[in-house]
């Protein structure tokens, strides 16, 4: 995970931290195909660290369309002055 996260960021560029909320979103989407991936071992000790099988893969990526869900749900509800109901959509993704 920490090389899917770290080859997220080199494609990114330079997001701010601010946008932290836009941030989650888009590592998530990145993330729900990088699963299906080869991941290269950046310290090329091994060559792809990506040995989840297709149940993994699929079941992590059903995981992860429903943090979109939520995500995208509270983005659009701080986007709309929503405070509270956002407070609650990323409760529920962060948990209490």
């Amino acid at each position: 995970m920490e090389t899917i996260v770290l080859d997220f960021l080199d494609i990114s560029g330079s997001m701010e931290i601010s946008k932290l909320r836009i941030f989650i979103e888009q590592f998530l989407k990145y993330l729900k195909t990088a699963i299906f991936n080869p991941v290269e071992d950046r310290k090329h000790i091994q060559n792809n660290l990506n040995h989840l099988d297709s149940f993994e893969q699929l079941r992590i990526n059903d995981t992860v369309n429903k943090f979109i869900e939520i995500v995208s749900s509270a983005n659009t509800l701080e986007d709309n002055c929503n405070e509270e109901q956002s407070k609650n959509k990323w409760i529920q993704f962060f948990g209490d």
